[in-house]
């Protein structure tokens, strides 16, 4: 119910462009969330990384590029400095900024963002996860207050860009994870009940944007997104998030022909079943605004400049709790030297039936722990990365010995141990196996220092494992 008291505002301001205006001047905020704190147990949890977030921004800048726009910021991460809703506040506020000073004649702001993505069960208010945010308990039952603080709530952001009073496009290229609610009649009358479920379902139409400037959404709430092939790089193992691959197909034939491409024709490929077979059509609610036929992107051999930011947060943002700054560890990823070998006969989907080998200083190591005994390592060089993840099943730290009955990381069944050893592309829907830890060591803060272990994977259906083994040494 937090934007209850918006409500007047959302009727009373509608799309007011001006008739046929010849072009667009196009500035633009492009995030890529794709580096997550990592949690450190206590109760504590965080999200996965998104190895192609910062090239789905990286992908939609560079369009907006070469499609002549005035000037724009690309916010993305790393695994030392991730993106916080601060430093987009302030991307946000730079753009303004530009525009306020250049004076355009027919503006339009564009703010992308790819990253995690959750949205509350009651109203569907949608919120784009940072990469400082981690949190306590069942994230179905998180504080609603307690996210607007700690993610970017969509409705505050649009109300932020309404204040401009320019037209703008907004794409949150995330998931919508969450559990739909209802409230009960427990306390509550049936009456009051059924008023309170009313004002929900009122709530959850406002925040579906039919008021607004076009709004677009990777998927329904409730429902999750992949990554997916980069059209411009279909070889690359580097994935690109739904809406980006849209974008891309979108734009990209007609700039390269030479041709101009009109907003309102931009809006109806992104939500064309016809456009992609690997994405599904961008969801959005918001009408096609008067003027939309105005030009959006024009070939331009001489593209403007972006500026390149990296996010600025290292420490954990706990949600829903307030805790002293000095009593939050670093959030940032450890570095390791080391090596991962893999091995599988032919017809192994994850090896392709090859030995591989990678091992530093060629490849950057680093792992994030998640808990005492839960951990992801990425081996990375170029375009080139492989992951290994690991866990217990349980809070309690790894021990040297065999951890059997193993399913996929992240999606085991609670209390099972889990491995996922995935790469170049390739990554199993389901996973069976095992792993044996041979050595493993905890520094005073809890950190793991050293970790070796011997894995055996069977990707889906597959009777054909994977195997290997892994030795890290912590810098």
């Amino acid at each position: 119910m937090i934007r209850r008291a918006l409500i007047f505002v959302f009727l009373a301001v509608a799309p007011a462009l001006p008739s046929q205006p010849q072009r667009y001047q196009v500035f633009f905020v492009s995030v890529g969330s794709g580096w997550y704190a990592a949690a450190s147990g206590n109760d504590l949890y965080g999200f996965s990384r998104i190895p192609g977030a910062n090239k789905s921004a990286e992908t939609v800048a560079n369009s907006l590029l070469a499609g002549g726009a005035e000037y724009g910021i690309r916010l993305t991460s790393d695994d030392q400095r991730f993106v916080t809703v601060a430093d987009i506040d302030k991307a946000i506020q730079m753009v303004s900024s530009k525009i306020v000073a250049a004076k355009p004649t027919n503006p339009l702001f564009v703010f992308y963002i790819a990253s995690h993505g959750m949205s509350e069960g009651i109203a569907w208010n949608h919120f784009s996860i940072p990469g400082d945010f981690v949190y306590r308990g069942n994230p179905d039952n998180l504080n609603i207050d307690g996210l607007s603080n700690s993610a970017l709530y969509a409705g505050s952001l649009v109300d932020e860009l309404e204040r401009l009073k320019i037209p703008f496009l907004v794409i949150f290229d995330s998931c919508s994870d969450g559990q739909e609610k209802h409230f009960e009649p427990t306390v509550l009358s049936p009456k009051a009940t059924r008023n309170l479920n009313e004002v929900g379902a009122a709530l959850r139409v406002m925040n579906e944007f039919r008021n607004t400037y076009p709004v677009l959404f990777s998927t329904t709430p409730g429902k999750s997104v992949v990554t997916v092939t980069n059209p411009l790089a279909p070889d690359s193992v580097v994935t690109i998030a739904p809406l980006a691959r849209r974008f891309s197909l979108s734009v990209e034939p007609s700039l390269k022909k030479g041709l101009p491409i009109s907003l309102s024709s931009f809006l109806s490929k992104m939500v064309s079943a016809q456009l992609d077979n690997l994405t599904t059509p961008a969801v959005t609610r918001s009408s096609v605004p008067s003027g939309a036929n105005a030009i959006f992107l024009v070939p331009t051999a001489k593209p403007h400049t972006v500026d390149s930011v990296t996010g600025t947060g290292s420490q954990m943002n706990i949600c829903c709790a307030t805790l002293p700054a000095e009593a939050l560890p670093s959030a940032a990823s450890n570095h390791f030297k080391g090596t991962l070998s893999i091995t599988g006969a032919e017809g192994e989907y994850i090896s392709s039936g090859r030995s591989l080998k990678f091992a530093s200083p060629d490849y950057k190591i680093s792992m994030i722990q998640q808990g005492p005994g839960d951990i992801q390592i990425e081996f990375q060089r170029d375009d080139t990365e492989f992951d290994a993840s690991f866990s217990t099943g349980s809070e309690k730290r790894f021990e040297a010995k065999e951890y059997s009955g193993a399913q996929r990381w992240n999606t085991a069944d609670a209390g099972r141990p889990a491995l996922e050893i995935f790469g170049d592309g390739r990554a199993c829907g389901e996973i069976t196996g095992s792993f044996t830890v041979s050595s493993v060591e905890y520094g005073a803060n809890g950190n793991i220092t050293r970790f070796a272990a011997t894995f055996l994977q069977l990707c889906d259906d597959s009777k054909i494992p994977a195997r290997g083994n892994i030795e890290l040494t912590a810098k």
